[in-house]
């Protein structure tokens, strides 16, 4: 992004269309015209809408050895996608909830131990259930 020289304080803006609906962290990169560059510090960014109903969802077990199954506290009345992150920020599986169902399952067989964050994306905000692959 280019700016102007300026003495005075500037505002900027500047959307992230790939951010992940997850927590995400960005710092500024400032050049000066003498070519020094200096960074800020870092700042977290949550990029998610949180969601506002009263839908509850539990992950079933929690360890498990990569079968997990996501309950919902009443039959969803749409389907909903469910995204499955690492705690790097990477997608390692996306799997649909049926409308009308109240359970989805997830399959981390394949991936390395570890904290996973499964998130829902309800039509009212995603909502986020950790869970641990033993």
């Amino acid at each position: 992004m280019e700016a102007a020289i300026s003495t005075s304080l500037r505002n900027y803006s500047h959307p992230d269309a790939a951010a992940l609906p997850v927590l995400n962290y960005y710092r500024l990169r400032q050049q000066d015209t003498d070519g020094t560059t200096d960074y800020s510090q870092v700042v977290a960014v949550g990029a998610y809408k949180r969601c506002e109903t009263s839908i509850a969802l539990t992950a079933v077990p929690n360890p498990s050895n990569g079968q997990f199954e996501l309950f919902a506290n009443k039959v969803l009345s749409t389907p909903a996608q469910v995204s499955v992150y690492s705690v790097l920020g990477s997608k390692v599986q996306q799997v649909q909830w049926a409308a009308g169902a109240k359970q989805a399952y997830i399959d981390l067989g394949q991936q390395p131990a570890g904290v996973y964050l499964v998130q829902v994306a309800l039509p009212t905000g995603v909502q986020t259930v950790r869970v641990l692959k033993q």
